[in-house]
């Protein structure tokens, strides 16, 4: 018997191109995961797979073990943000970080800055210092200098 809820690997319901629309409509009425999981007749867990981060450019699944995506910005693939040299810092920042699947908290507490200053980053709304951007090269590797040679 089919597992309710899960996303098509192996003996779940195959995948459903329409629910992902249908979790983000509900999300952005400012519905929780479980009252979403209930109007569309699915598990709280297939919501919460459902609104993982997918690369914008090809549409793979980029984040691992992550548990939860704060917001909706735009994420690539290590693949995809090779082709995309005009990514801004946060982009970049945000895309090696969830390919890598760590949380905020793991990157910006091995570079030395608060989770709240990767957040503000990743979200372009502060540039990063040359500290910082050292930092977080030595942390999530040379996918950034690309970025921080263009002046962000």
């Amino acid at each position: 018997m089919a597992k309710r809820g899960t996303t098509g690997r192996g003996t779940g319901r195959p995948p459903d191109g329409g629910r992902r629309g249908r979790v983000a409509e509900l999300r952005a009425r400012g519905l929780s995961g479980a009252e979403i999981a209930r109007r569309l007749g699915l598990t709280s867990s297939a919501v919460s797979q459902v609104e993982r981060p997918r690369c914008d450019g090809c549409g793979v699944r980029i984040m691992v073990n992550v548990k939860k995506a704060r917001g909706r910005r735009p994420a690539f693939c290590l693949r995809c943000l090779v082709g995309h040299p005009e990514g801004t810092f946060g982009q970049r920042l945000r895309s090696l970080r969830l390919t890598r699947g760590m949380s905020h908290e793991a990157p910006a507490g091995e570079a030395g800055i608060s989770g709240g200053q990767l957040v503000r980053l990743e979200d372009g709304a502060e540039p990063p210092t040359p500290q910082a951007e050292v930092k977080l090269v030595r942390v999530l590797g040379q996918g950034l200098v690309a970025t921080a040679r263009k002046g962000k």
